[in-house]
């Protein structure tokens, strides 16, 4: 062999003795946050249509990610039941903030999301300048003028 170590870790390299390690706690620079399939993310709505929502990842985990990740949600990844009939504006609306499962890296463009659990979905939403409160797993309401939303509201 060559005596080479490979790593499947960006970070520092830390020998000590006969045990060579790898710790993932770098300058922010050597260690971007990345996301991957099935990694639990944090992300802005920004636009939506008939069949899907489009998303900016803003975090990955507990972490911040250096420069937000496009992403999509397509309708029949919001939801497991009826999916088929499913209005994506009564799930989502530009500016919630969600959380979401990567179920795809999808294509060059962007990672593809998935809220299809309960404890995933819209974790913030604003109406008229306040936060809303959840009313149930389908809607919140507006604290200033108590109006009721429809939302995919993540349970935990």
């Amino acid at each position: 062999l060559d005596d080479s170590i490979y790593s499947s870790l960006i970070g520092f390299v830390n020998v000590d003795g006969k045990h060579v390690s790898v710790s993932r706690k770098c300058a922010r620079d050597l260690c971007p946050v990345v996301p991957t399939v099935n990694s639990i993310v944090l992300a802005k709505i920004t636009s939506i249509n008939a069949r899907m929502a489009r998303a900016q990842v803003l975090s990955v985990g507990t972490e911040s990610v250096m420069e937000p990740f496009p992403a999509i949600i397509r309708a029949q990844d919001i939801r497991i039941e009826n999916s088929d009939t499913l209005q994506v504006s009564k799930c989502f609306r530009p500016g919630d903030v969600i959380r979401a499962a990567v179920i795809s890296l999808g294509d060059s463009r962007s990672f593809y999301l998935s809220t299809a659990r309960a404890e995933l979905g819209v974790v913030y939403a604003s109406s008229e300048g306040m936060p809303m409160v959840v009313v149930d797993a389908e809607r919140m309401r507006c604290q200033k003028s108590k109006v009721v939303q429809p939302r995919k509201v993540a349970i935990s």
